[in-house]
């Protein structure tokens, strides 16, 4: 049976949300150095073994400290519900129509630029104490450390050559669907899409001095709102997010997230 962590009901509430809780790592600053690690294990491997027997998991695992490595999920780097980041890794979904469980390393907040700035399928190797399963859809971790972060998969571009490369469409779509791009670019305005749609940063495109210029358009999960506040017209930005291509007058990309 699927068993609540110590976060308890704020858990609950993140998960039903759909992102993570601000637990006791992120939410604590850095408090004393954490112990060398009981034991090394790979995330598919841990939460495999969640997966097949919870109970004698906790005995193996609970309350242990663990370096851990993986390849971090789509979209697995996701702000607390208040405070802090986490980086979910090792998805494992034995039941494909299901979410699945994964790790969930909740970083400790000097940890925060280091984490913000990974990128989906980049190899990492975290230390964490482990608190066990989550409802079933994580094996949770706290008080987390990135202790080393393999290449950066993504794909650097701006978002002037995005809008350029969009006069092509296939052409765009082969040279960046199923990438993680890293875009920089010049921000113009976020637009409000409402409850239900994700809100949209808007970046200058490469013909600005045309009567209607063609802009990049990266939607973001709302929670990423609290990094972006206070951006100005003209600043210099960077965000990693994911090719959709040209669609309406505009250049998308999706599942946004603002770099430190």
């Amino acid at each position: 049976m699927a068993r609540l962590s110590r976060c308890g009901a704020v858990v609950l509430v993140a998960l039903l949300a759909g992102c993570p809780a601000a637990g006791p790592g992120g939410g604590s600053g850095t408090g004393p150095a954490s112990p060398e690690p009981d034991s090394t294990v790979n995330a598919l491997d841990l939460v495999k073994e969640y997966h097949a027997d919870a109970k004698a998991a906790d005995a193996k695992y609970k309350g242990k400290w663990l370096l851990v490595e993986g390849a971090v999920n789509d979209n697995g780097v996701r702000p607390g519900f208040a405070t802090g980041l986490s980086v979910e890794l090792g998805l494992y979904r034995p039941d494909p129509p299901k979410s699945g469980i994964s790790v969930r390393a909740d970083l400790a907040r000097d940890q925060e630029a280091r984490a913000q700035a990974l990128s989906d399928k980049q190899v990492v190797k975290i230390k964490g104490k482990c608190q066990g399963e989550a409802m079933g859809l994580y094996v949770d971790l706290v008080q987390c450390e990135l202790v080393e972060a393999g290449p950066d998969p993504s794909l650097p571009v701006t978002a002037e050559q995005l809008t350029r490369d969009a006069a092509d469409p296939q052409a765009g779509e082969k040279k960046y669907k199923g990438k993680m791009l890293r875009v920089e670019g010049t921000f113009v305005e976020i637009v409000k899409k409402g409850l239900a749609v994700p809100d949209v940063i808007v970046l200058q495109g490469h013909d600005e001095k045309a009567a209607k210029p063609l802009r990049v358009h990266a939607s973001y999960p709302g929670l990423w709102q609290r990094y972006v506040e206070g951006w100005k017209k003209g600043q210099k930005v960077t965000l990693k997010a994911n090719w959709v291509g040209p669609y309406e007058g505009k250049v998308s990309v999706d599942g946004a997230r603002p770099m430190p």
